[in-house]
């Protein structure tokens, strides 16, 4: 049996490429870096044999050695998600919005979804405090 060196970077690709669709186990990127090289391998070694043996051993050093390191390098580097970042910051209204509805507000510059928390309206252009966050919505009073 003999496999050609295409093979293997074509396999290796398809993985490399597999991997992008997968939420970031890194598995398929390290077996498909490892197939690529496997291929660089088989352009000078005809031996299938030796070609897989040399794709095992690259399989695993990647895998062992490489793929902890990126995750966490890829953990730190997402941003996440804080909840408690507007808390307490002060806003305006866009519009006025009634007890418990839900209108335009403006803070830090930018245009938000909120919900009046407050027992009254919430008039236009009136100064208001953010209380909490519900997802991509602020929750809101007037500021007292």
């Amino acid at each position: 049996m003999h496999i050609l060196w295409w093979q293997w970077v074509s396999i290796g690709i398809l993985l490399l490429l597999l991997e992008m669709m997968t939420p970031g186990g890194f598995y398929l990127f390290f077996i498909g870096i490892a197939a690529v090289l496997a291929g660089a391998a088989a352009a000078f070694i005809p031996s299938a044999l030796i070609q897989i043996i040399i794709f095992i051993v690259l399989m695993t050093i990647n895998i062992s050695f490489f793929r902890k390191k990126l995750v966490e390098r890829v953990k730190k580097s997402t941003p996440r998600s804080d909840r408690h970042e507007f808390i307490g910051e002060e806003g305006s209204a866009k519009e006025t919005i009634a007890a418990g509805g839900e209108g335009m507000v403006e803070v830090r510059g930018t245009t938000w979804q909120a919900r009046n928390a407050g027992e009254t309206e919430l008039p236009a252009n009136a100064s208001c405090t953010v209380i909490s966050r519900d997802g991509l919505r602020l929750v809101v009073k007037p500021k007292s």
